[in-house]
C-alpha cells in the first residue's frame, strides 16, 4: 500500500476549537459524521503518493506552502 502525503496550513487551536462547535452542530442537524473526523485546516496540495524521490517532491512542496502562506499573511 502506497503511503499518501498531503500539505495544509492548521489555523491556531482557539480557531479549531470554534470550528468544532460548528461541525458538531452540522453533524447533528445534517446527519454527517465525517465533519469531526478531522481537525479544521486548509489544503494547500490535496493527497498524492509518490515511490521514487518523494522526499525530494515533499520538500519542494513543503517550501511552495510556505511561500503561499508568507503570501496569505503580508496582504
Amino acid at each position: 500500500m502506497k503511503k499518501l502525503y498531503f500539505i495544509a496550513v492548521y489555523p491556531p487551536q482557539e480557531v479549531i476549537e470554534e470550528i468544532k462547535i460548528f461541525k458538531k452542530d452540522f453533524a447533528l442537524n445534517y446527519e454527517n459524521s465525517k465533519a469531526l473526523k478531522n481537525d479544521a485546516h486548509i489544503t494547500l496540495f490535496p493527497p498524492f503518493s509518490r515511490e521514487l524521490n518523494w522526499k525530494v517532491i515533499f520538500m519542494m512542496l513543503f517550501i511552495k506552502s510556505i511561500q503561499i502562506f508568507l503570501l496569505l499573511k503580508l496582504n
